[in-house]
Parts: C-alpha cells; structure tokens; sequence
C-alpha cells in the first residue's frame, strides 16, 4: 500500500497531467468558393478549414490555417483535399505568376477573410494544387471577387484566375478536437494543490517532532 507521503505526491502530478493534457481550442470554418458568372472556366470549391484560436498578429493579421479539407468540381468532375495547407509558394506555369504566388495560408478575422497578397493553397487529388486569394474590384466596378490560381492552366483565365464568390461561416463553438468537460480540469488542478498541500503539511509536522 502507498504510503501517505508517496499518494499525496501521485495525486499532484496526476493533477497536473489532466490539466497538462487539456487540448489546445481551434476555430473551424466552412466555406464555399462559387462561380461568379464572369465568363471563367466553372469551379466549385466546398470545405472545412481548421484555424488556430489566437490570432498570429502578422500581416495579414489573422488565424493561421492548420487544416483544410474538402472538394473541387470542375467539368463535372469531383477532385478531394484534405490535410495541411500547402506552404509558402505555389509556381504556376508559364509566366502567370501574378500576385498568386507567396501564400500566406492565414484567415483573416473577418471580411475579406482572404488576403490580396497570398490566400490559401491545396493540393487535390487530380495532383493540381490551388491558391484562392482576394481579388478585390474587377473592372472598376463595386463589385469584389476571390480568384482561383494554380498550376491547374484551366483555373487561369485571362491571366487572373478564375473569378469566384466566396462565403465563409462560423461553426459555433467548435473546435478540431473534443475538449474535456469543463469541471475536469478544475477538479484536476484542485485534486493537485490538495496533494501538495497535504504533503507540505505532513513535512512539517514531521520536522516539529523531529525538533522536539
């Protein structure tokens, strides 16, 4: 049988453990990128992406991207992605490499939500990968739009990208993996201190005697 002295020191570090192993939230988002009837090849883009909760405070100022997963349809034909975005550069082929190319792979804390300088990049499962950015104006109208670069040449239109409409939303309380209850790590930092404390206390009354 463990001895007083060896429990109290097992209930504070499984004390601490349970609040150690409290994952970290995450913000989900799901998101549709829509043909913007300008006359550019028809894509379709549906998907999840998955954020770090504390914004990353860099420029653009937003949550830095950890998952995105989804589909692509073009031609009626459906292409999947799933995983980590794709890093820091996308080339494109040929000598369309406008502005499409340094991706930041940040969602902005809000409208655009894509930055104009970057965006977002994956990689389907027909091999292209894809850089979704804001495009802002088009033709000196009010109207904004997102583009679709990639090395996919049918995703190029007019040198620009594809133009789309994007529409982003909020899952409510979400988060990429399943918390613990709430109480639990309370119960947990509250079960430690109280094993500490109980062995600080028998350390003491041990030494009194001792002195005595």
């Amino acid at each position: 049988m463990l001895s007083k002295h060896l429990l109290a020191v097992a209930t504070a570090l499984i004390g601490c453990c349970l609040v150690a192993a409290v994952p970290a939230r995450a913000n989900t988002y799901d998101f549709t990128l829509t043909d913007a009837g300008t006359g550019d090849p028809v894509f379709s883009v549906t998907g999840v992406v998955t954020t770090q909760s504390v914004l990353d405070g860099g420029n653009p100022n937003g949550y830095d991207i950890t998952d995105i997963t989804g589909t692509l349809t073009y031609a009626s034909v459906t292409y999947t992605f799933t995983g980590a975005p794709v890093g820091s550069n996308v080339p494109l082929p040929g000598n369309n490499n406008i502005g499409c190319c340094l991706v930041d792979n940040v969602l902005i804390n809000g409208l655009p939500w894509i930055s104009n300088t970057g965006g977002w990049a994956f990689t389907a499962s027909n091999g292209y990968t894809y850089n979704p950015y804001f495009g802002g104006a088009y033709d000196n109208t009010s109207s904004s739009y997102y583009y679709l670069y990639g090395t996919d040449p049918n995703a190029q239109a007019n040198g620009e990208g594809s133009r789309m409409n994007l529409t982003i939303s909020v899952r409510s309380g979400s988060d990429s993996q399943t918390p613990l209850p709430a109480a639990l790590p309370l119960f947990a930092t509250g079960l430690g201190a109280m094993g500490l404390l109980g062995w600080r206390r028998k350390r003491k009354n041990t030494a009194v005697i001792a002195a005595g």
